[in-house]
C-alpha cells in the first residue's frame, strides 16, 4: 500500500494528466509469474485502479482548466457529425484534444482556436 501511495504522490508531483492504466496480473513464463507470495487480491487491484484513474482524471480536469480563454493552434485530425452537429477534432501542440463545431472538413490543417470550455478529457473551442 505504501508503494501505491507513493505512485499517487508522484502523479500529483508530475501533474500527470493522461495515463493508460490496467490492473496488474502476472503473465505466464515471466519472472512476475513466480512471485506468488507478492500477488495482490482482485478487490485491492480493482480499488487501487479506481483510485489511480480518479487521480489522473482530477489532474486532467485541472490541467484543462488552464486553457479556457486562450487562443491555440490545433492540428485537425477528424470531421464528424456528433448528435446532429458537425464537429472537427484536433490536438494542440501539447497533445490536448479539442472539439470545435464546424461545417467544413479541415482534416490535416492547422487552425487557430479559442478555447471556450472543457470536459474532463478534452477541450471545447471555436474557430477564430
Amino acid at each position: 500500500e505504501e508503494q501505491f501511495k507513493e505512485t499517487l504522490t508522484a502523479i500529483d508531483e508530475f501533474e500527470l494528466d493522461y495515463s493508460n492504466t490496467a490492473a496488474y496480473s502476472p503473465r505466464e513464463k515471466t519472472v512476475a509469474a513466480k512471485w506468488v507470495d507478492k500477488y495482490i487480491d482482485e478487490d485491492t487491484k480493482t480499488e487501487r485502479l479506481a483510485r489511480l484513474n480518479e487521480k489522473v482524471r482530477e489532474n486532467c480536469f485541472k490541467s484543462n482548466q488552464k486553457f479556457v480563454g486562450r487562443e491555440m493552434e490545433v492540428l485537425i485530425e477528424s470531421f464528424e457529425n456528433h448528435k446532429g452537429q458537425n464537429v472537427i477534432t484536433g490536438r494542440t501542440r501539447n497533445n490536448k484534444i479539442v472539439h470545435i463545431p464546424c461545417d467544413k472538413d479541415l482534416t490535416g490543417e492547422f487552425v487557430n482556436v479559442k478555447i471556450t470550455g472543457l470536459k474532463t478529457w478534452y477541450l471545447k473551442g471555436e474557430l477564430i
